[in-house]
């Protein structure tokens, strides 16, 4: 699991656009699986989900464990390929594997 956290400056300015975010969150998670992974990149779809324990960030995406499978390495040794692969821009805070 890759667990996104936002500014807080941010995530307050947009109380009324976190779908935007989490799409655009979504987006730049398949530019890193399609850089790290592009052998598997078209069988992928990335779902964030909002984590429901407020400590593991303001979004998550169990991409990591669907392309686990496919690639035959561990959940979180891919989903930190995946973070290493993405570039974040500055609104987020910080993204860390989490489970598996």
């Amino acid at each position: 699991m890759v667990l996104f956290s936002l500014e807080r400056a941010l995530e307050l300015a947009n109380i009324g656009h976190m779908q935007f975010v989490k799409d655009q969150i979504a987006a730049l998670v398949l530019k890193g699986v399609k850089k790290a992974f592009p052998e598997v990149a078209k069988e992928v779809s990335v779902k964030m989900e909002y984590p429901t324990d407020e400590n593991h960030g303001d979004y998550a995406t169990a991409v990591s464990f669907e392309l686990a499978k496919n690639v035959r390495k561990n959940p979180r040794e891919v989903a930190q390929t995946i973070i290493d692969a993405t570039l974040l821009p500055k609104w987020i805070k910080k993204a860390e594997v989490a489970g598996g």
